[in-house]
Order: structure tokens, then sequence, then C-alpha cells
């Protein structure tokens, strides 16, 4: 997908000088991850706050989707301390997140409210997690060892 089109489809923001891997990226996800895949995700809007603001407040604007209780609103956040990793890891990271939304392995905030903390040591081992790593690795990105 187009660059433009990519940020315009999923409303990328709040990048600062400092998240140039994290931009790199994302700029590879929108070449490698095909078209039909991203223009089929559900709304989706893609956060990645800067470091240097310790909190923020954003109106997400629909940019021609509709939205509805049916079809609500997905935020990707990608932390600001990507940048820290190698740029392998975080095109990964980025790709691996993306096939959660295509595979709809969407977490709602009550839901992980209700379970606690959904990360524990056996995480990276859910059929989930395999099925997204499988997923990003088959776009052509290579899960880091």
């Amino acid at each position: 997908m187009d660059w433009d089109a990519f940020c315009y489809k999923f409303g990328v923001h709040c990048f600062d000088e400092g998240q140039v891997k994290t931009l790199i990226a994302l700029k590879r996800a929108a070449e490698q991850i095909p078209d039909e895949i991203l223009c089929n995700m559900p709304p989706l809007r893609i956060f990645t706050p800067v470091r240097s603001d310790c909190g923020v407040t954003l109106m997400v604007e629909a940019t021609g989707q509709v939205f509805s209780p049916a079809q609500p609103l997905t935020l990707m956040y990608i932390s600001p301390l990507m940048e820290m990793y190698a740029h392998g890891e975080i095109e990964f990271t980025i790709a691996h997140e993306f096939a959660h939304v295509a595979l709809k392995h969407m977490w709602s905030l009550n839901a992980a409210r209700e379970m606690g903390t959904f990360k524990d040591a056996t995480y990276g081992d859910a059929p989930s997690e395999i099925e997204a790593d499988k997923l990003a690795e088959s776009w052509g990105f290579t899960k880091p060892s």
C-alpha cells in the first residue's frame, strides 16, 4: 500500500525525530503486507506516542470509515521504547500486531481487565500468538530468535 494511503487509512501520527526505526518499520509493513489484507482490516488507528509526552488526549477521526458498536475502532499502540530494539525486531513486532488485527485476535479493555494480566510465562505459546507469528512470517518478516 502506498505510504500516504497507509497513513490516511490507519491514522498514523505522533512521530518525533527519535522514532526513526518505528517509522521505517511501519513503512515496510505498508509495502510488504498484502494490500488485500490492509484494505480489509477493521477500523484501526496506530498510536505511537512521543517519548517526552507524559500523557496525551487525541480525537480519533473516522476518515471515511463507519464506526458502530458492531464494529468498534481498534487502537494499535506502539511503544516509543521499541526504538531501543533492532530494526528486524521492530519490523516483526509491527507485522505481528497487524497479523493479530487481520486474524481478529483483538482484546477489549473490559476483557483484559476481567482477566487481569494476560501476559504470563506461557504467553508466547498461546495459539493466537503462534498464528500471528506465522502470518507475519508469510508476509516476509523474520521472527527474531
